[in-house]
């Protein structure tokens, strides 16, 4: 089965929905550290991600790690918006 490329409304859904439920927020803390590979994250996807990542990243141990790894890569992440969206989180 391919991986299900998340984009930026699923993101954008995924946060409204933990806004509204804060009873799913065991469920996406559960799946949010396999699924940032399957994000475009040189689509508008990527910021959408990050921000996910930072409303929700303070309880995920993986997160310093994950934002190391994009750090290491920054060089294939052209996008202006991505970057600042990763500065903002990295400093968060």
């Amino acid at each position: 089965m391919l991986p299900q490329i998340l984009t930026p409304k699923k993101l954008s859904m995924k946060l409204d929905l933990l806004n509204e439920s804060p009873d799913k927020f065991d469920g996406l803390l559960s799946v949010l550290p396999s699924i940032w590979a399957s994000v475009d994250l040189t689509s508008s996807a990527g910021p959408a991600f990050l921000n996910l990542l930072m409303t929700v990243g303070n309880t995920l141990p993986e997160t310093p790690y994950i934002l190391e790894s994009l750090i290491e890569d920054i060089e294939n992440y052209p996008d202006a918006s991505f970057r600042l969206q990763l500065l903002n989180s990295s400093v968060a």
